[in-house]
């Protein structure tokens, strides 16, 4: 049995008060906890995909070892509950915007673009050191807050670690590695695809692979090459257009070797572009970071000198 939450707007001690989306897993609802009053978001799997026991078992044993690790860029799971033969996934509520509603909004300014990315490359490395794979990476479970900082959500939530091509429905198929598509199992590597479908999405506002149907969609992630042209994906720097071509590559060992590589990397983009980056407020400031430097020092020699011509004059 699955509830229509169109009409019940409670499971256990959860107060539901509105669908935040729907997915291959099932529909997500903002709830509130009234036992801790807390806001929560509560995942509910859905028949006819509803998991068994086993299933069950594998998956909160996934989550105790993922919990055992601690990174601000992972968001909390909170329990497994079952109401009514409902069977649903508790977990925090990540404050902020999806990159699905990022997406329809104005063009992220490019430090921003590396701060969401490089901390999401953190969430998949200590989520990969750990042994789990996201295996379901997409624009909705990127979650961003005012300030930028990014939080991966619906961790281990996937059925299976091999899925048939003709599983996909045309939302999760635009985030599938090929190799998935060709029936390997879920991996690192496919989560670095993943993530980077979402950068491309985040920084251009599209999805690098749009088709009419879904088997036209898979050919185009099999096949075709990852199109940087158009008036925002013409506007990706040079080094972010590498890291996102790397990232897309169709074969897993032409990407990155791991997400620790790839959150250095990233660190090291931030590190180059500081001084072109435009303040919080978005104003240019009027000199960069080494020029305010040189002016501290001759500022210190100016007054050295002055001292030292006092000094004489005495």
């Amino acid at each position: 049995m699955t509830a229509d939450l169109y009409i019940v707007d409670k499971l256990l001690h959860y107060s539901i008060s509105e669908k935040l989306g729907e997915g291959k897993n099932g529909r997500t609802y903002l709830a509130l906890d009234t036992g801790l009053q807390r806001p929560v978001v509560i995942k509910l799997l859905e028949h006819p995909e509803c998991p068994g026991e086993d299933w069950k078992r594998g998956f909160l044993e996934k989550m105790k070892r993922l919990s055992g690790v601690r990174c601000d860029s992972i968001g909390s799971f909170y329990a497994m509950e079952q109401d009514d033969g409902n069977d649903f996934v508790v977990r925090e509520h990540a404050a902020g915007k999806s990159v699905y509603s990022l997406s329809q909004e104005d063009p992220i300014k490019y430090r921003w673009f590396l701060q969401v990315a490089r901390q999401a490359a953190a969430a998949l490395e200590v989520a990969h050191a750990s042994g789990q794979f996201h295996g379901n990476i997409n624009s909705g479970n990127l979650i961003v807050d005012d300030s930028w900082n990014a939080r991966l959500v619906d961790f281990c939530l996937n059925r299976t670690s091999v899925r048939s091509a003709d599983s996909y429905g045309e939302r999760d198929l635009a985030f599938a590695a090929p190799e998935l598509l060709r029936g390997e199992p879920a991996s690192a590597a496919a989560d670095l695809y993943s993530l980077g479908v979402v950068l491309y999405h985040l920084f251009t506002g599209q999805l690098p692979f749009v088709a009419e149907s879904t088997d036209l969609l898979r050919q185009a992630i099999l096949t075709q090459p990852v199109p940087f042209g158009g008036e925002r994906a013409g506007k990706f720097p040079s080094d972010a257009r590498l890291l996102i071509g790397q990232l897309l590559s169709k074969e897993p060992v032409d990407r990155f070797t791991s997400a620790e590589e790839l959150s250095s990397t990233l660190q090291g983009m931030q590190s180059y572009h500081t001084e072109l980056h435009e303040d919080p407020h978005g104003k240019k400031a009027m000199f960069s970071a080494r020029q305010y430097a040189w002016m501290a020092i001759l500022a210190l020699l100016l007054i050295v000198f002055w001292l030292v011509v006092t000094m004489d004059a005495g």
